[in-house]
């Protein structure tokens, strides 16, 4: 992800925005017996599919009321399943779904794998949903597991998949791997994803024959810092795990560090890494990743989170990364606008200014990205400073429209086309933020032209034309789009549909 280095960025990127409803539910798993309470004002919507994920089985609830679902006589795998749940606010303004992972099973052990019917491998070499097959091959051939986590409506995914599996460098490089694909939409992926602790998409991780985690890196990266991390996997081909129990000398040290850091480990990746002279740059991503994490456990803890952004601004006040935490700063002072506003503007001015002066000083911008990991965006460093300078924009309320704007004037100024559909599907996603919904309408059907029966775009088409109060024609494509889709795609289109 950078990987979802990225880690302020990538939660603007590529996870997914906290649920509105988050604290209406209530789960509970007592005696073999899941159980799941709405609040008042919230219902479960009884056209989902809800229900737990465990494997290849998908268990339905055996009691299910307007706010209280419960699944009985759990065992085995499935109290190692996830819990997927639909909630709608009375006034039907919105649905979401909720993933509640169960945990280990009765016997005491981890998860198990996914499992597929299909197991197909793709052009690229990936045995596409089908883990447990892929993992088998690898203790068969004796072979280390490189596994892609990804969706097909991430951009960073696309073009992961356009520029660097699909090329033969690529294809050659990986040749003694045993490769991989997850698509994360697919209901059945949610038990290996809770398992590897994938928090955003795409994810790529290099495992032992055992299935055990060496290395992950995020987000679309040049076939240069693959190269890095290949050779690193060579030179060191130790589990996290084994690696731990290796003596610690100064190397051993580095690598740890930065693999806790790359695997969400954040207070052992800083732990060692406060000791580090220079420290590296994932310390700060560290250091803010952590709080911010402590924050959504806790509220009590977002003035901690709040001090601790302004001191990576400050410690790299002209950076883009600074853009980032500065997105990052004013939606934790959003938490309680009123008493935050005037700073609040403040942050989105520093922004703005910041994000002007790089724009206009191709030199300023080539330096101020040093330290910041690109990711998707690696040759489209402007688009990249504007779009999270537009997001701070829309968290304070400033000027957004004007910020949405500039990002599609940067999206121009790099020729964004449909030849591109990462870099496209952010385009489109500011066209709409800026309301300018023909210039959307006229770029995702040059994407479709290239994609005609992609569920996605077929869905973010029928979204412009509900905006341009087209309904009719929302109604067309959007029915086609529920055709095309599948798992979480499937409720991404039934909403907008609907309404």
């Amino acid at each position: 992800m950078q990987i979802l280095i990225f880690l302020s960025f990538f939660s603007f990127v590529f996870a997914a925005p906290e649920l509105r409803s988050v604290k209406a539910l209530k789960t509970e798993l007592k005696d073999g017996t899941f159980s799941a309470q709405l609040a008042a004002g919230f219902h479960f919507n009884d056209k989902a599919p809800n229900g737990i994920q465990a494997e290849n089985e998908f268990v339905k609830p055996t009691v299910f009321l307007p706010q209280n679902i419960k699944i009985e006589k759990l065992a085995g795998k499935t109290l190692a399943g996830t819990a997927h749940l639909y909630v709608c606010d009375d006034k039907v303004t919105y649905c979401e779904m909720h993933s509640v992972a169960l945990g280990k099973s009765s016997t005491g052990k981890s998860k198990a794998p996914v499992k597929s019917t299909k197991g197909k491998v793709d052009s690229h070499g990936f045995i596409v949903n089908d883990f447990e097959s892929a993992l088998n091959k690898a203790q068969k051939e004796n072979k280390m597991l490189l596994v892609d986590f990804g969706a097909r409506w991430c951009p960073a995914c696309l073009r992961i998949e356009d520029e660097i599996f699909d090329s033969q460098e690529f294809k050659v490089k990986t040749k003694d791997y045993v490769k991989a694909k997850v698509d994360i939409d697919v209901f059945a992926s949610s038990v290996l994803k809770d398992k590897y602790n994938i928090k955003g998409v795409p994810t790529i991780l290099f495992l032992t024959t055992e299935g055990k985690e060496i290395v992950r890196f995020y987000d679309y990266q040049p076939m240069s810092f693959i190269n890095d991390v290949l050779a690193q996997v060579k030179m060191h081909p130790d589990s996290i795990e084994a690696l731990e129990k290796k003596e610690q000398t100064a190397q051993t040290i580095e690598i740890l560090a930065k693999r806790y850091f790359f695997s969400h480990q954040y207070s052992e990746a800083l732990g060692l890494m406060e000791n580090m002279k220079p420290q590296p740059k994932e310390y700060w991503f560290a250091k803010v990743s952590e709080a911010e994490a402590l924050a959504k456990a806790d509220p009590k803890n977002r003035k901690n989170t709040i001090q601790i952004l302004k001191n990576a601004i400050k410690a790299d006040p002209e950076s883009s990364r600074s853009i980032v935490w500065r997105t990052s700063l004013a939606d934790a002072l959003g938490e309680d606008k009123k008493e935050n506003q005037k700073e609040l503007v403040q942050v989105a001015k520093d922004s703005s200014n910041l994000t002007n002066k790089l724009l206009t000083n191709e030199d300023e911008l080539t330096k101020a990205v040093q330290t910041d990991f690109l990711g998707e965006f690696t040759g489209l460093e402007g688009l990249y400073v504007a779009m999270m300078n537009a997001e701070t924009a829309e968290i304070a309320g400033l000027e957004q429209k004007a910020a949405w704007e500039q990002v599609i004037s940067q999206g121009e100024k790099y020729k964004v086309n449909a030849k591109m559909p990462g870099a496209s599907l952010r385009l489109l996603t500011a066209m709409i933020k800026a309301q300018s919904f023909e210039k959307a309408l006229t770029l995702v059907n040059s994407l479709l032209k290239e994609k005609p029966q992609d569920g996605d775009l077929q869905r973010r088409k029928m979204r412009v034309l509900i905006e341009l109060k087209k309904y009719d024609e929302a109604i067309l494509i959007g029915e086609k789009a529920l055709k095309n889709s599948y798992g979480l795609n499937e409720f991404f289109v039934v909403e907008p549909l609907a309404k």
